[in-house]
């Protein structure tokens, strides 16, 4: 099924600060979309809004038309609204399995047999009985993609991904995420580099100063042209 997500007229105000100024964007699945903007632009505002984390001032998000209220982030899990984000949310000294068993409605029994899938699928190598301490940062942060992947998410947010990856990592993540794309995942990748919007993404929605100041295909733009954007 094709997912459309349309964010209409959102703002949120901070003492002192505009962090998002009357935002509406529209999102549909088959593609992977750059949010693109400088630290301040009202990027993670704006996906936190998303996720449930935080609530606008004003404005609405529809999901397949449907006027949707994120309270909480369980909201967004009820939504089928995945979020990965910078700063991982696990517990370092628990096993990955017992990690991703924490918030999970499955028995033991049928968890594991569903995370083997999705590592068979993904060619995702992590064993599941070590703690997550042992683990490389691209390593946590699929184990953070898995605990969205087992809850079959029509929207999958990423969040600054590659600020703690190698360059290795950066590859490996960027085949998953079209493989999800082509799954039918609706991707939001938020970012400020260039070079990854370019490689990745199909379209672009640039931020500055809490508003959107442009939306446009990918193969319109160069380095130079998003760096003035911005």
């Amino acid at each position: 099924m094709n997912t459309k997500l349309t964010i209409s007229n959102i703002s949120k105000i901070y003492p002192g600060c505009i962090a998002n100024d009357n935002v509406s964007l529209e999102f549909g699945s088959g593609k992977i979309y750059a949010l693109l903007g400088e630290n301040g632009a009202g990027k993670s505002t704006l996906v936190r809004i998303l996720s449930g984390v935080v609530k606008p001032d004003e404005g609405k998000v529809f999901l397949n038309n449907e006027n949707i209220k994120l309270n909480s982030p369980l909201d967004a899990k009820k939504n089928n609204i995945g979020m990965v984000f910078q700063h991982f949310n696990l517990f370092e000294t628990l096993s990955v399995f017992e990690n991703l068993s924490i918030d999970s409605n499955e028995k033991n029994e049928e968890l594991r047999f569903l995370v083997n899938e999705i590592l068979k699928k993904y060619n995702f190598k992590i064993d599941l009985d070590i703690p997550v301490l042992n683990l490389s940062a691209g390593q946590k942060q699929k184990v953070e993609i898995i605990r969205c992947l087992i809850r079959n998410p029509k929207v999958l947010i990423m969040d600054e991904p590659t600020s703690v990856l190698t360059e290795q990592e950066t590859e490996d993540l960027f085949i998953s995420l079209k493989k999800f794309s082509e799954e039918g995942i609706l991707i939001i990748y938020i970012t400020h580099k260039l070079k990854e919007v370019l490689s990745l993404c199909d379209e672009v929605a640039v931020m500055r100063k809490g508003k959107v100041v442009s939306v446009s295909s990918t193969k319109e733009e160069k380095i130079e042209s998003l760096a003035n954007k911005m």
